[in-house]
This record gives C-alpha cells, sequence and structure tokens, in this order.
C-alpha cells in the first residue's frame, strides 16, 4: 500500500481511538477494537476504489492457464491476416495455376477439428489451421492437389496422414481449405480431387492417429 494511504489509515485509527477514549485519554480495550473496526473499514474502501490493486494478478494468472491448457483459445476459427502465411497460400495457388491434373479422383472431404491447431503433422510440421494443407491416407508428403465443389476450387499441399474414421473420405483439408470450399457448416463434402505433382515423401500411411475430422 502507497504512503498517503497507510497515513490514512493510521490517522483513521487514531480518530477512531481519541473519539472513544472521550476527555480522560485513557486507551480501553473497547476503544483498540472500535479503531481496528475504522481502519478495516477504510482499506476495503481503498480497495474498491482501486480494484487494479486486488484484480490484475488474477486476471493476468487466468490467461495464462488458458494458454498452458494448448494455446489454442477458446477453441474457435483461427485468426487471420498473417502477411507471411497469406504470401505462401498465393505461392501456392499461382505456382499451380496452370497445371493440368496427372490424375483425378472423386470423393468425399472433411475437414480438421480446430483443436488440433499447433500439434504436430505426420511428415513432422507444425499444424496450422491458416495454411492450405490437407492429410491423405496414400498419397506422398509433397502431392499438391487442386480441390473442386460447385465451381470453388483451392490448392493444398499433402503434410499429413488421415482421415483414419471414414475410409470413404479422401482427405482432411486444413480449415482455411476448407472455408475456401464453403464446407465449412457441413463439415463433409464430395469434391473432384485433381493431382498436380506427386510428392516424393513416404506413400505408406502411417500408424492411424486420432481422428481430426469433424
Amino acid at each position: 500500500m502507497r504512503g498517503a494511504e497507510a497515513r490514512s489509515l493510521a490517522c483513521a485509527a487514531a480518530l477512531a481511538a481519541t473519539s472513544a477514549c472521550g476527555s480522560t485519554g485513557t486507551v480501553t480495550a473497547e476503544s483498540q477494537a472500535h479503531a481496528r473496526g475504522r481502519a478495516r473499514r477504510t482499506d476495503a474502501a481503498i480497495v474498491r476504489a482501486r480494484p487494479d490493486a486486488a484484480s490484475l494478478d488474477a486476471g493476468d494468472a487466468g490467461d495464462a492457464g488458458g494458454l498452458d491448457d494448448g494455446g489454442v483459445g477458446d477453441g474457435g476459427a483461427p485468426d487471420a491476416g498473417d502477411p507471411v502465411i497469406d504470401a505462401d497460400n498465393e505461392t501456392l495457388e499461382r505456382g499451380h495455376a496452370s497445371h493440368r491434373a496427372v490424375r483425378v479422383l472423386s470423393g468425399r472431404v472433411s475437414y480438421y477439428a480446430d483443436w488440433f491447431a499447433g500439434r504436430r503433422t505426420a511428415n513432422g510440421e507444425t499444424y496450422d489451421p491458416r495454411r492450405l494443407t490437407a492429410a491423405s491416407r496414400t498419397l506422398p508428403f509433397g502431392t499438391i492437389v487442386r480441390v473442386v465443389r460447385e465451381g470453388r476450387t483451392v490448392v493444398v499441399r499433402v503434410n499429413d496422414r488421415g482421415p483414419f474414421r471414414d475410409h470413404s473420405r479422401l482427405l482432411d483439408l486444413s480449415r482455411a481449405a476448407a472455408e475456401r470450399l464453403g464446407i465449412v457448416q457441413r463439415g463433409v463434402a464430395r469434391v473432384r480431387l485433381e493431382i498436380l505433382a506427386f510428392g516424393r515423401g513416404r506413400v505408406r500411411a502411417s500408424r492411424p492417429r486420432r481422428s481430426t475430422a469433424r
């Protein structure tokens, strides 16, 4: 507590004691208790007037605890607008815009649940829901795929394994890719996959991880 506040408490206690003593100046047990009560009430009034002194530490600790729980906040949609990631996504799509498909597949795709953000993918990268990536059970890591749905397209790079919950689904897309295709609300959609370039990564599906599909 600051010096001015301490002096206020001391004065309040002294005045209370003097008032309780009367003209004799004798400090009784009753007067001491009365003074302590006045001091406590004054202290409480100061704390109410300066809520930061009592509540800031508790608020900061709450934020830190949330980060320790996984670092992904409330599990909602990730923040967008990172210029580096936006540039990487644009480079990926522009670099393969004119490429013809070497193979075409049709089937259903899903997308990652939000809680997977920040976790390790099967090829050792960190999953970022803002990047245009996908998981496949069989396509080599680094394979570039154009996903087409009802006139919408997105180009993704395979860097993970899955989905394993439902083998009829061909890919798990990142949330950014799912948003481009307009399937966030649906969760699962039928699409056309145009494989533009096969990667040189490991082809064999790794040990199934916990499914991240919605």
